[in-house]
């Protein structure tokens, strides 16, 4: 599993990427209050419950636990000074049965967008799952209207996958997303 590492310069900072744990608490609730607005074009409809520290504690608790018997992978990017989230990466087997197959989902604080963090983080994250879980294949899913997720996936990348479309609630409606997927022989490619 990576562990916590100095992974992106940026203007002379050395951004951090850690496993999401319970004393994160009070940054993840932080980080989802200051991008409300930002993310609810992206994600689920939230409940105010979402928002409170409670749900967090239980959260971060559960996904530390999942981490621990690699059932899944939850990390989050702060920059040198660590005293805040900008950025979130969870890494979800999808049921086939043998955990070859992951969903990628990943988020960035709205004043952090466009400086090619991303992309250099989840290059990391990536050839870690292609290595250290076997993974066959990483499947990951976007609105085509979000056109910085559709140029950071293309860019990693990953390719259409079949069937090309699908739906997921997003703020209370389901909407189409286009299905991307990146297979065992690029997953290598980055390891190497």
């Amino acid at each position: 599993m990576l562990e916590n590492i100095n992974v992106v310069n940026w203007h002379q900072l050395a951004l951090k990427l850690c496993q999401a744990e319970p004393n994160h608490t009070a940054m993840m609730v932080a980080y989802y209050r200051r991008n409300q607005d930002h993310l609810q074009a992206w994600e689920p409809k939230r409940s105010p419950h979402f928002y409170q520290s409670s749900h967090w504690l239980n959260l971060l608790q559960y996904r530390q636990k999942q981490c621990l018997f690699e059932e899944a992978a939850h990390w989050i990017i702060q920059p040198p000074w660590q005293m805040e989230v900008i950025g979130c990466i969870n890494v979800v087997p999808i049921r086939d049965g043998v955990h070859s197959t992951w969903n990628l989902g990943y988020s960035m604080d709205q004043n952090w967008q466009g400086l090619g963090i991303m992309s250099k983080i989840l290059t990391l994250v990536l050839a870690d799952i292609g290595h250290r879980l076997q993974a066959k294949a990483v499947e990951a899913c976007y609105q085509p209207e979000n056109r910085i997720s559709h140029h950071l996936l293309k860019k990693l990348g990953f390719v259409a996958a079949m069937p090309a479309v699908s739906q997921l609630e997003v703020n209370g409606c389901f909407r189409h997303h286009q299905r991307v997927v990146m297979e065992q022989q690029a997953l290598k490619n980055l390891y190497r």
